[in-house]
């Protein structure tokens, strides 16, 4: 069983704070993200996407995103409620001729009201130093966006996929042998399914993500052992 060959190859004499540690770091390595892109400029340099998060447990999130490392702005479905509750006072920036405009704190990011020369800009920032900047009719293209990433999300909750891949995760880990193949044997017999195409993307372009999860997974039921005893 994966399990077990995982747990032969736990040091009896690491700390059970080690482990822990080592299960958050597992958590904590990834930034990728399962994604439907709609670009929000002509330059197409901007973007909103929706999609699953690989760092936040496959959970569905919108993200406002741009070519630079630290140019995106991540959502969850209540933060990202908040921020469009906004939208008529960024509005309202762009368009008038007043000054004196403070920044509005919002659940998890904060809204800045910039001037460049004599363009007005919105600039939005996150915890961990990501910032984004958007014009006029980036915030108009987002706001004629609303509807479509709303319905995109939605289906992605309806899609349940982080309950699906668990399941996946805590089966696999019962079973020897190749662990990538062992996931190609469960998924198969399920054609056309969004959960499976998911799964194949993980495999195709984040196996080791997926090989992280399992041990994560094994790594947690060794931590649970040890506290039972």
């Amino acid at each position: 069983m994966y399990q077990a060959n995982f747990y032969n190859q736990l040091s009896t004499s690491v700390s059970l704070d080690k482990q822990i540690k080592k299960v958050e770091e597992f958590r904590t390595k990834r930034s990728e993200i399962l994604i439907s892109e709609y670009y929000i400029n002509k330059s197409r340099s901007k973007w909103v996407s929706v999609g699953f998060l690989l760092e936040r447990k496959y959970t569905p999130v919108m993200k406002l995103g741009g070519y630079k490392y630290n140019q995106h702005i991540v959502f969850n479905e209540d933060q990202w409620i908040s921020f469009l509750n906004n939208q008529g006072v960024m509005l309202s920036f762009i368009y008038s001729n007043s000054y004196g405009w403070r920044p509005m704190q919002g659940d998890g990011y904060e809204i800045h009201f910039i001037f460049m020369g004599d363009s007005r800009v919105i600039k939005i920032t996150q915890d961990g130093g990501n910032e984004l900047y958007l014009a006029g009719d980036t915030i108009n293209e987002l706001v004629n966006l609303v509807n479509l990433v709303k319905y995109r999300f939605d289906m992605l909750k309806f899609q349940e996929f982080s309950k699906y891949y668990n399941t996946i995760v805590s089966g696999v880990s019962l079973q020897n042998g190749d662990l990538i193949k062992n996931i190609y044997d469960v998924i198969t017999p399920n054609p056309n399914s969004a959960n499976v195409c998911c799964v194949l993307e993980l495999l195709q372009f984040y196996p080791d993500c997926v090989i992280e999860d399992v041990e994560t997974f094994a790594c947690n039921e060794f931590v649970k052992s040890i506290i039972k005893k």
